[in-house]
């Protein structure tokens, strides 16, 4: 048999790429160059085509069908991938997965016939990009040094020997895939980076930051633009052309441990009855200017990100922590959003003023609620004396909210949040639930306001805007969760003066989640507005900009000025991961939803 003739045999059997061919006919640069003249014949003669690298037989028509793809999760016996536009994804049975690694970008073939009726399964043809950079814990296993990986603890590959650097049995490290085999634990792996201990907190966080990619140090060219900011205060020159809300009572909440305080409220009651209320943003806009070096790492960034008991910030601590954070009693230049409500609560008009402020007191969540509940000890009233006399009307103003919000029919997920304790030495001691009282719902509820009226502004004004969205659920994600691949309950709200949707998830008697009102649950970004599947609100963020998302200060507050109410349509879905092989109940509704597939349609206007 000729050699054209084995290498297509080859191809016929199994599609493959060159450094394949060249490995099981080549061997030296002779044979190796005979291999690909025999290749280039056989496409050529349209006998054999390739698709990202790979090679096929024309007539097998395969080519057309290989779907290209990232390898997103993987388990001792199986993996999953990702089809390139993530519309789905792909189950791969474990001979199947030629040795891919998560973040692999690979060639996918699905099968006619897979095991589970309706699923996607398939195998991997090919791995195209190799992702070799892994972060997990050594492991000492039959006498050698393994490598577990976090992202796929269910394997374990091989340290070579001269490449250990120094990693013993429980440290965290970062290492690189030095030869790659068939299965995934005939890879070869070197250290390249040492974190300590896995046992404690910081180092374990430490590694997850490197995995992401996450840089807590600044790049020099951003240290030095940053250091023009230190110490630095408002001037008679920064308040001009600002609107003057200096005699405003304007205070923070946040928790006790914030430095980065990036938001304010205020609240005024009007004559003849109803309300303004401010919302004031740390104006960050003013001092990280487009085409600066801070500009630019921030966007690089896109957020400050939060683990354990620390933070890595988007802007360096002389912005974040300093001249836009809004401190106690220090002026500080802000981008308000100032809305008038009646006395029912009902929203009449707003406009976004570029200002000036000054906070009158750092508040903290659990001293708040103490005021509002009546049982704060003096030396806590005596802290907010100068804005006292605010809190009965904001409380006031968020009962009318609530109860304007009831009457929407909006939806709310509510998750218990916890809290790592940590000792002195980075070691986890305890984890504690994190409670949630009247105050962080109070707030939750004004910032929400000014990010409709941020949303309505940008409508009116027709501002390119990236919209946050959850298309409805496919006709094909509906039918599969019938056959118990994925179970789907989708509401796009309450019927009109029905009853209200409002209780616990329960399959087969067991809690399997909770819903009270609104959170936002599952977006995708979008470039167009293609309508709300999933929240009572459009809403861009018109929130903390030195510490949460770079893409705000660009959209956000870099656009808004002067706006009205307004009436959108919006609706809401939730999508739960369980196996569908009984009835699902909504508790304290007392109605059964049925089997498998919910959907009650209501579009509501605000």
């Amino acid at each position: 048999m000729s050699l054209r003739d084995k290498i297509e045999h080859a191809i016929q059997n199994q599609p493959c790429m060159v450094k394949d061919l060249k490995a099981k006919f080549g061997g030296d640069r002779a044979a190796d160059r005979k291999v690909m003249e025999a290749l280039d014949e056989l496409v050529h003669d349209a006998v054999v085509c390739q698709k990202s690298g790979v090679f096929f037989t024309a007539r097998s028509g395969r080519a057309e069908k290989a779907l290209l793809c990232k390898v997103v999760k993987l388990g001792k016996n199986f993996a999953f991938v990702m089809l390139e536009d993530e519309s789905g994804d792909i189950f791969i049975p474990g001979r199947f997965t030629r040795g891919a690694m998560p973040g692999d970008s690979v060639l996918v073939e699905k099968f006619a016939h897979p095991r589970v009726e309706g699923s996607d399964e398939g195998e991997i043809l090919a791995v195209l990009e190799q992702k070799n950079d892994m972060v997990g814990t050594v492991r000492r296993i039959e006498g050698r040094l393994k490598f577990v990986p976090d992202d796929c603890p269910a394997i374990s590959m091989t340290i070579q020997r001269d490449c250990e650097g120094g990693a013993k049995d429980g440290d965290k490290v970062a290492v690189e895939i030095l030869q790659r085999g068939t299965r995934q634990e005939d890879h070869r792996v070197g250290v390249s980076m040492r974190f300590g201990s896995c046992e404690e907190a910081k180092r374990c966080a430490k590694a997850l930051l490197y995995a992401k990619d996450i840089h807590t140090r600044f790049p020099e060219k951003v240290r030095d633009e940053a250091k023009k900011f230190e110490d630095m205060t408002v001037s008679e020159e920064d308040c001009k052309g600002r609107m003057d809300l200096r005699a405003l009572p304007i205070f923070t909440i946040d928790s006790a441990e914030t430095k980065d305080i990036d938001d304010a409220v205020s609240l005024t009651r009007l004559p003849g009855g109803g309300y303004e209320l401010g919302v004031h943003i740390a104006d960050v806009s003013h001092y990280v200017k487009p085409g600066s070096e801070l500009n630019e790492e921030a966007f690089n960034r896109a957020t400050s990100v939060y683990y354990a008991d620390q933070v890595v910030p988007m802007l360096p601590k002389s912005l974040s922590n300093g001249i836009c954070s809004l401190n106690e009693k220090e002026l500080r230049l802000a981008f308000s959003c100032l809305m008038r409500l009646d006395q029912d609560g009902n929203l009449t008009d707003y406009k976004f003023v570029k200002s000036i402020i000054c906070s009158r007191v750092k508040g903290v969540y659990s001293e708040i609620n103490a005021l509002l509940a009546g049982t704060a000890d003096a030396e806590t009233q005596a802290k907010y004396a100068e804005v006292l006399d605010q809190l009965p009307a904001m409380k006031e103003l968020y009962a009318h909210r609530a109860r304007l919000r009831k009457e929407r029919g909006c939806i709310d997920f509510e998750s218990g949040e916890v809290k790592l304790i940590l000792d002195e030495n980075g070691h986890c001691i305890d984890v504690k639930k994190r409670t949630s009282g009247e105050s962080e719902a109070m707030i939750e509820e004004f910032m929400l306001l000014a990010n409709q009226c941020a949303a309505h502004f940008a409508r009116v004004k027709q501002i390119p805007f990236v919209y946050r969205v959850h298309e409805e659920p496919n006709a094909e994600k509906l039918e599969r969760g019938k056959h118990g691949a994925k179970l789907v309950i989708a509401f796009d709200a309450l019927g009109d003066g029905g009853e209200e949707v409002c209780g616990r998830f329960v399959h087969d008697g067991h809690f399997i989640g909770e819903c009270r009102v609104e959170q936002e649950v599952g977006f995708v970004f979008k470039r167009r507005d293609i309508g709300l599947f999933a929240a009572a609100y459009i809403c861009p963020h018109f929130e903390g900009l030195c510490r949460i998302r770079a893409a705000e200060v660009e959209v956000a507050h870099r656009a808004a000025d002067e706006s009205e109410p307004c009436a959108l349509k919006a609706y809401f879905t939730v999508e739960l991961n369980v196996a569908a092989c009984g009835n699902i109940e909504l508790e304290g509704v007392g109605v059964l939803l049925g089997y498998y597939i919910v959907k009650c349609v209501y579009a509501f206007e605000y």
